[in-house]
């Protein structure tokens, strides 16, 4: 229900509980509605049943014709209530730019991981090639003819 329609039956619902007299607890004794539901159907807190705007019409003594244009009112209201609602379009958002000191402090880390992955492979293949000299020289000594 668009806010434009709710605050259009509200604003009439109103003009005919003034044009009773009524109080809400009056308007609860004569009617199958309580005080606390009448409460939230005169501030647009929730759309009322067709039979609360009928009562209220005829409590006011309200013309066919009004009548007739209210109900229409309500029925707009209702339908419009029915329909699913429209979401909310998704804002843009920018990624945060990082200040200059957390750009230099991201920078040195990655150059920090770099140096340390290159440092860690350079250790593990020289250690390879160091066992293979190895092995080579062991052989050599265990066989003189080779």
């Amino acid at each position: 229900m668009t806010v434009e329609r709710q605050r259009l039956l509200t604003e009439r619902l109103r003009l005919l509980k003034r044009r009773t007299g009524l109080s809400l607890a009056a308007l609860a004794a004569v009617t199958p509605f309580s005080k606390s539901t009448w409460h939230r159907y005169l501030h647009g807190d929730k759309l009322p049943p067709c039979a609360a705007v009928e009562a209220l019409a005829r409590l006011a003594h309200t013309e066919p014709e009004a009548l007739n244009s209210l109900l229409s009112l309500w029925d707009a209201a209702v339908q419009e209530q029915s329909r699913p609602p429209t979401p909310p379009p998704i804002p843009s958002v920018r990624p945060r730019r990082l200040r200059p000191p957390v750009r230099a402090l991201v920078a040195l880390a990655a150059m920090a991981t770099t140096v340390a992955l290159t440092a860690g492979a350079t250790d593990a293949l020289d250690h390879d090639v160091a066992v293979e000299h190895m092995e080579h020289a062991v052989a050599s000594c265990h066989y003189p003819g080779h």
